[in-house]
């Protein structure tokens, strides 16, 4: 649906209100200094018609004053240069202007209005609620309308309640703006704006002003339009539905809006909407994805579960399934291997039958400590003298042990303390020969 609002054209007998949205004028003989009175005006015409409280202004050539000039590069990129600039050109100063430019191929368009005269006007509809979305000069938003992103260097000659607009279009964007009072200073402004440059197609915007016939000599190419007023309204329209942005906008300095992207809000609004949507899609599909993965997990690990169980049916399942099944993979695939693979411990009971076997009958010996382990034998005895430490180890060696010679010590009551050790060695006899 399309937005509605009111287009406030300034004229040089008064106001026209025009609704945006529905087929709606109203004439009004009002004076700028008397604000209170239009902006009741409004009031009742947005109240009437149900219109959105917005506004656009329009303002009279008599009341915005262009100029055209070179600048330095460095100067184009500083707002602020550019209004100093902008300064020479204009009966008011820095301070006292709103103004808006355009800076094209080293040459500066501006235009601007006196900040004392407009101020009020715009101070009260914004205390009224009443939202001023542009203000910009009337001639140049029926242009901008009309040619619609025409990109033709062109001069346009606009008659209009026996003024003339002359503008100079290059790059599809004003850079000249001169306002005529007869056509006889028509050649000569064309021939200023041309200052040596290529000449640009001069056509006649219009052809039911009176002054359109006396123009068409000099404009060989005419422009049908619709009429001023009509284009005015599209152009506010375009602009109150963000489709259009204006080639010179004066709501600058103390005229500009708290809010500088106001005029945007509904297309910014729109696009946080579908960002928003966005991000819950994205949310949704990625919580989706989630929930698919969780499913597959699960499944996988009830699979899991359920191999244990056959496999392990009178085990408890552990809550790690995976682990204990490559912990219980790993055991059992040891355990496959080939027998010369793994290394066996040797069984102590050959050992001790061996060693008891080769003990001495005759000998007597206490023994305090023995150990076998893996074929290895360890003893600790108290003997009664050095040889008989000699003797036991000789008749191990016969029995099947290799044994080092052992060590023996005297304590202070002559008991002679024997450490001996000795390798089993049946096992190694009874191995198969390679």
């Amino acid at each position: 649906m399309a937005t509605r609002g009111v287009l406030l054209v300034q004229a040089a007998d008064g106001w026209q209100l025009s609704a945006i949205g529905k087929t709606a004028d109203e004439h009004l003989e009002s004076k700028l200094d008397q604000a209170d009175e239009l902006v009741d005006r409004i009031e009742q015409f947005i109240d009437q018609h149900g219109l959105t409280p917005q506004v656009v202004i329009a303002i009279d050539s008599q009341h915005a004053l262009s100029a055209s000039f070179e600048v330095q590069a460095d100067d184009a990129r500083y707002r602020n240069s550019l209004q100093y600039e902008l300064e020479e050109w204009l009966p008011w100063a820095a301070e006292e202007t709103a103004a808006d430019f355009r800076v094209t191929d080293g040459r500066l368009f501006g235009v601007g209005i006196d900040l004392d005269q407009w101020l009020p006007l715009v101070l009260e509809l914004e205390r009224r609620r009443i939202k001023v979305q542009s203000i910009t000069p009337a001639v140049l938003l029926a242009l901008q309308h009309l040619l619609a992103g025409d990109a033709e260097d062109q001069m346009l000659l606009w008659p209009e309640a026996h003024r003339l607009h002359l503008v100079r279009i290059h790059a599809g964007k004003p850079d000249a703006w001169r306002t005529l009072a007869a056509a006889t200073e028509v050649p000569f402004e064309i021939e200023q704006l041309q200052n040596g440059s290529p000449p640009a197609a001069l056509k006649l915007v219009g052809t039911d002003d009176p002054l359109a016939e006396e123009l068409s000599a000099l404009a060989a190419d005419p422009l049908k339009c619709s009429g001023m007023s009509d284009h005015l309204h599209g152009g506010a329209t375009a602009i109150l539905n963000s489709q259009m942005t204006p080639w010179i906008e004066l709501r600058q300095n103390e005229l500009a809006a708290g809010d500088p992207h106001r005029r945007l809000r509904a297309a910014i609004r729109a696009l946080a909407v579908a960002a928003s949507v966005l991000f819950v899609s994205w949310i949704g599909v990625f919580g989706l994805k989630t929930w698919k993965n969780y499913q597959h997990v699960e499944s996988l690990r009830q699979q899991q579960v359920d191999v244990y169980k056959q496999t392990f049916p009178d085990t408890r399942v552990p809550a790690g399934v995976l682990s204990r099944i490559r912990s219980e993979h790993t055991r059992r695939t040891a355990a496959r291997q080939a027998p010369q693979d793994v290394q066996l411990p040797i069984s102590a009971l050959p050992v001790l039958h061996d060693f008891l076997s080769g003990l001495p009958v005759e000998m007597r010996y206490r023994t305090r400590e023995f150990r076998i382990e893996n074929g290895e034998l360890d003893m600790d005895s108290d003997l009664k003298a050095h040889s008989a430490a000699n003797q036991l180890a000789e008749a191990l060696r016969n029995h099947g042990f290799e044994v080092p010679a052992p060590t023996t010590v005297a304590s202070e009551d002559q008991v002679i303390s024997a450490r001996l050790y000795a390798t089993w060695k049946g096992l190694q006899e009874k191995e198969p020969q390679p």
